[in-house]
Order: structure tokens, then C-alpha cells, then sequence
């Protein structure tokens, strides 16, 4: 010891130092344990509070039902990739999907349906294709009627006039037969003989003539044919924009009764005769004037707003999507085929069916002036129509004064060669 306290006095600064680390060592252990365990629970707590919060996070996964009759999917989870992934691949298919089904009612409405007069719509380019156009409208609008019956095996009747004047010659041969190999004249038994004979060829002229064609009808049955004027007699194009596109439209409209028709008069192996058929005549088409509407603004996805004060359907002008122009169609049908009729109308195009009105006819007096409907009871059969235009593939077609009247914006560079699909 003796030796010791000598050598910690000339070392007294290791000393020190050599104490305090001996000192601080477990202090510092002591102290050490205390933080870790305090940061430790800190970042426990910081972490059950994020996942706390992560927990509550929650966002809805909503898929869209394309069938009304089902109900959308809404789902509310914690987002994870495999749910966002699943419902990503979902709506691509829902929107191709959709794109398919608008391009199929697109297709529908427009099938069948050219412009009758190229460059007429929407305006024509120039005053001198104005005047060749306008012209050329007037002239093709009763042509294409003609086509649009012809097509559909439309026909009429034989002329009395001409039926009466062949039995006519016929009797008097019949008689000059008799009289020749006798001195006598014709008598009353052989005149009633002669007379009957000439009553049942008269029969089967028509009868023959029914077989010819699926329904009778001439272009008299639209009302519209009487609004042509003179070629000479056309006033300037801004007059006339709403008549040639109101010709243009109802056309259209005509289009789809006849096909509506047609439809009703064919069976398993093709087209029917008058004999047959449902749809024994077309006797008037007159179709409603052009409605003016101001067509109201919106989103296409939403549901559309059903008015039932105007159509028993509920569907009415002026939306987004479509327009509406009724008719009202006349005709002599099979009295056990209305049902027949009715349907086939109702699957013509977007076509639907708003009234009914039906009585029995008496088909004598029609026979008398050659129109056969066959050996089947007949009725007066009236139909109420709306039909349905999807806009998406109309609109490029309006003439500027039309879509004035529609509300929609005109451009004076609204020429033909602008029109584009716009879509819906």
C-alpha cells in the first residue's frame, strides 16, 4: 500500500479517469435499459396507432350494372391491389361491353337508312348545288316510295275498268258462240250461265292478283306525298330546310312501318301472299310534323327522365339521347292476327306501339272494286306509333334552321362535308 499511494499521486489523472469509466459503465447500463424501453414502447404505440389508422381507411368499390334488372355492386373495403386489380379488370369489361351495345343500337336505328339526296344535308355547299339538289329531292322523294313498296311485294288490285271491259268481251263472244249454230237467240238460263261464269272469272282475276303480292298499298298511303311542289316552284334553301328534312326524316319513318309489315307477313319459307298474310292492306302512314323540342342537356349515364303525359312508354323528346316522332298507321288485317301485327311493330327498329284502335270491316264492298283479303274474317286495324332516333348519328345530318329549332349550336360552316358520328 505503502508502495501504491506514491505512484496514484504522480498518477493521479489515470486514476481519475480509470474511476469514472469503472463508475459510468453501469450507470450508463442502467440508464440505457431505461430509454430502450421507453423508446421501445414509444414505437410500439406509434405503430399500433398507424395501423389503427390504416384499419379505419376505407374506400367503395362500385361496378355499375349494364342490366337494369340487377342491382350495381357497391362495396366498401380496405383498398388492397388485389381488389382494385379485380374491379379494374370488371369495369374494362363493362366498357367494352357497353361500347359493343352502343354500336349495335346505333346500327339498328340507322340500318337500312341512307340520305336520299347526297350533299342536301346538312346544307348544301354552294347556291348552285343548292338549286341541283333541291331539284333532285323533289323529284326522288315519290320515287323512293314507289321502291320502298315494291321492295316490300306491295301491290294493287286489277283495274275494275279494265276487269269489267275483258268480261265484257268475253260475254259477247260466249253469246255470239250460241247464237251461231242456231236461229235463236241466247235465253235466260244460258245469259244466267254466261253471267256466273263471268262472276267467278271476275273472282279469280283477283284472287290471282292477291297471290302476287304480300299486301295492298300505292304511295296515296302517305299523307306526306302531297307537300311536293314543282321543281319550278322552289323558293330559296332557308324555306325549305325544315320541308326536305321533315321529307327526309318521315322517310325514315315510312322505312320502318313497311318493314314492321313485312315482318308480320312472313312466315317460315319466306314472304306471304294477300291471301295469307296478317297485313292484308296499307290504307294511310301519316306522320306526326316534326316535333320542336329543345333538346335538354345532361349526362348520357344517368337514367333518363320518363314523362308519361306524353307517351304510355314514358319515353319523350328532347333528351340527350334520342328523338321522337309519332305516327299513325291504318290498315285492313287478319282479325285473328292483330297480335301478330302489334308484335311486329313492337320489334321494328326502337318502334313502340302508344294506342290501338280495332273493328271489324266489311270486305264485300272492297271486293266489288278488286281488293281480295281472302276467305277470313277482316278488321280495320289503327295504330298509334312512336318512333325512336338515336341522335348520336342524326345530328350531323340537321340542317342548320333545324338545329336552331332543337336548341342545339349551329355553325354557318355546317356544311355536308362536317357531318361526324358524335357518339352517345
Amino acid at each position: 500500500m505503502k508502495k501504491l499511494m506514491p505512484w496514484i499521486k504522480s498518477n493521479l489523472f489515470i486514476v481519475l479517469c480509470l474511476f469514472v469509466a469503472l463508475v459510468a459503465v453501469p450507470i450508463m447500463i442502467f440508464f440505457s435499459a431505461g430509454m430502450n424501453k421507453s423508446l421501445r414502447e414509444r414505437l410500439n404505440n406509434e405503430v399500433s396507432g398507424v395501423m389503427k389508422d390504416l384499419s379505419s381507411i376505407s374506400v367503395n368499390y362500385e361496378v355499375p350494372s349494364l342490366d337494369p334488372s340487377e342491382q350495381a355492386i357497391s362495396v366498401r373495403a380496405i383498398p388492397n391491389d388485389a381488389t382494385t386489380e379485380a374491379v379494374a379488370r370488371r369495369l374494362e369489361e363493362l366498357s367494352a361491353l357497353s361500347d359493343e351495345a352502343r354500336e349495335r343500337v346505333v346500327n339498328r336505328n340507322r340500318a337500312g337508312k341512307t340520305v336520299l339526296v347526297e350533299g342536301l344535308f346538312p346544307k348544301p355547299a354552294d347556291e348552285s348545288a343548292r338549286v341541283r339538289l333541291t331539284a333532285e329531292m323533289v323529284r326522288a322523294w315519290p320515287e323512293a316510295h314507289k321502291k320502298l313498296l315494291e321492295k316490300a311485294h306491295a301491290g294493287s288490285p286489277p283495274d275494275p275498268g279494265s276487269v269489267l271491259r275483258i268480261l265484257e268481251q268475253r260475254k259477247a263472244r260466249e253469246v255470239d258462240k250460241i247464237e251461231s249454230n242456231r236461229a235463236e237467240k241466247v235465253t235466260d238460263e244460258e245469259l244466267a250461265k254466261i253471267e256466273q261464269d263471268l262472276i267467278e272469272a271476275r273472282l279469280e282475276t283477283y284472287r290471282s292478283a292477291a297471290k302476287r303480292a304480300s299486301f295492298y298499298a300505292d304511295t296515296t298511303a302517305f299523307t306526306k306525298l302531297i307537300e311536293v311542289p314543282e321543281p319550278d316552284n322552289l323558293p330559296k334553301l332557308d324555306e325549305y330546310q325544315r320541308l326536305f328534312w321533315d321529307w327526309q326524316n318521315a322517310l325514315w319513318v315510312h322505312q320502318d312501318v313497311v318493314s314492321a309489315i313485312e315482318r308480320a307477313n312472313t312466315g317460315p319459307t319466306g314472304w306471304l301472299t294477300v291471301v295469307d298474310a296478317p297485313v292484308k292492306r296499307l290504307l294511310k302512314v301519316a306522320v306526326d310534323p316534326l316535333p320542336a323540342e329543345k333538346v335538354k342537356t345532361g349526362s348520357l349515364a344517368q337514367t333518363l327522365e320518363r314523362n308519361f303525359k306524353v307517351s304510355p312508354t314514358g319515353r319523350a323528346g328532347g333528351n340527350p339521347l334520342y328523338d321522337r316522332r309519332t305516327a299513325r298507321v291504318e290498315m285492313i288485317v287478319d282479325a285473328a292476327s292483330v297480335n301478330t301485327v302489334i308484335s311486329a311493330f313492337s320489334t321494328t327498329d326502337f318502334m313502340g306501339v302508344t294506342n290501338v284502335e280495332a273493328t271489324w270491316h266489311d270486305a264485300a264492298p272492297d271486293l266489288r272494286t278488286g281488293f281480295d283479303y281472302g276467305d277470313r274474317s277482316v278488321m280495320h286495324l289503327t295504330l298509334d306509333v312512336e318512333t325512336i332516333w338515336i341522335r348520336s348519328w342524326i345530328e350531323p345530318l340537321l340542317p342548320p334552321d333545324v338545329r336552331a329549332d332543337m336548341g342545339l349550336p349551329t355553325s354557318d360552316n355546317n356544311t355536308n362535308n362536317d357531318a361526324a358520328d358524335s357518339g352517345f
